[in-house]
């Protein structure tokens, strides 16, 4: 055992040289190899090697390393992929080959800006499973969305790969591409005719979509894509112009919220039918003065933060600097509110005349407040034990 926990925090180190933790490599216990998987001064021949290891984790830690050699992640999708597409294995001998979730490892490799573009083109095509699989295969007919989800974020993806993308057919994916920085016109044109609703929303929205594309959404037939078009800030003033005018009052509101707004546009839905369009304009920090101020009335005032009616109930508030706490809280005792005269009557630095008032009180919660008091006196305090209500007597009788 401690063979194996020396071996371990060598393997571990950050000083190791990578001449031992090829050595280390070759280690019996699984536990060791990880570590040297995982160390960033093993040698990329070393990781190689690893790479081809069946061990989940061991393979997951090469994919890690900054300094795994990218033919050894080709290496890694390569393998997978053929274990994938064997015909007729059986579920126990691809988990032996395979044990684990090797979705993980493929989705660290997806999203690796160091794996080669051939093995990116393999998880892109979804190339994990034969074209007459086995139904009791372990591995899944397709590969995970979330390798593919994990690949469309990749900044590395060439143009072409991002085509092979376009096509995919899950919509969460194809959502994922239009954050991506390789996009040419071409592929957003294709993203942009999009058979989901949700993916030409995206686009419509997205700040660096061309005016191109943005000119060709703001005709789309969905309400919502063209409101996405209406509040973009990268819009240009000639379609903002058309959306002016478009029948559905949510995306003419939209256009009237945009911050780019030229004034003629503002102008011309100053004057809209629906309210909603006339008092978008009127929020517009760009409407200039004279027609904010024909439209006054639609502008939301903010509300008034109303004072409590404790805090009204005091004719000041202590200063503890300046105050007398004895004379503030008699001044306190004579409050219109009833709540800040209980108080006032269970503090323990209210002076014995206050006290002596209260305990006359009509109202039984300042009785009770008085016999709570633990400086009410005791004369005081006796007297309250005859007091018509119990909880009143019950409270003085307590305090004796």
């Amino acid at each position: 055992m401690f063979r194996q926990q020396y071996h371990i925090r060598g393997a571990s180190h950050p000083n190791t040289p990578a001449t031992v933790l090829r050595q280390l490599a070759r280690d019996s216990y699984l536990a060791t190899v990880r570590a040297v998987a995982r160390n960033a001064n093993t040698f990329p021949e070393t990781l190689e090697v690893l790479a081809s290891h069946p061990d989940l984790t061991t393979r997951l830690a090469v994919v890690r390393n900054p300094n795994t050699p990218p033919r050894a992640l080709t290496q890694i999708v390569l393998s997978t992929q053929n274990s994938g597409n064997t015909p007729n294995q059986t579920v126990d001998m691809l988990k032996s080959a395979f044990p684990g979730n090797h979705n993980d490892v493929l989705q660290s490799i997806a999203g690796n800006p160091r794996t080669p573009i051939e093995a990116l083109e393999i998880l892109a095509r979804r190339e994990f499973i034969g074209a007459t699989p086995d139904p009791q295969a372990f591995f899944p007919a397709t590969t995970d969305d979330r390798i593919v989800r994990s690949l469309a974020y990749n900044p590395s993806l060439t143009p072409q790969l991002l085509g092979i993308l376009i096509q995919d057919p899950s919509v969460e994916v194809r959502l994922c591409l239009v954050r991506h920085p390789n996009l040419t016109e071409a592929l957003w044109l294709r993203l942009a005719e999009d058979t989901a609703i949700s993916v030409r929303e995206a686009v419509a929205a997205a700040i660096n979509a061309p005016v191109s594309i943005l000119e060709l959404l703001a005709r789309d037939e969905q309400v919502e894509v063209r409101t996405k078009v209406a509040t973009n800030r990268n819009t240009p003033i000639t379609v903002l112009q058309l959306l002016a005018s478009d029948e559905n009052p949510s995306v003419r509101t939209a256009v009237a919220s945009n911050p780019q707004l030229a004034e003629t546009i503002l102008t011309q839905l100053a004057n809209d039918e629906k309210v909603e369009v006339r008092r978008a304009v009127a929020q517009n920090a760009n409407t200039p003065a004279p027609i904010r101020e024909t439209l006054r009335d639609l502008i939301v005032q903010p509300t008034t933060r109303q004072t409590s009616p404790t805090l009204r109930g005091l004719n000041r508030l202590y200063n503890p600097n300046t105050d007398d706490i004895t004379t503030i809280l008699a001044e306190y005792a004579s409050s219109e509110n009833a709540f800040v005269r209980l108080v006032t009557l269970l503090h323990p630095q209210t002076h014995h005349e206050v006290l002596t008032q209260g305990a006359q009180s009509a109202s039984w919660l300042e009785r009770y407040a008085v016999a709570d008091n633990p400086a009410t006196p005791s004369v005081l305090r006796q007297q309250l034990t005859q007091d018509s209500n119990r909880i009143v007597r019950a409270a003085a009788r307590v305090e004796l």
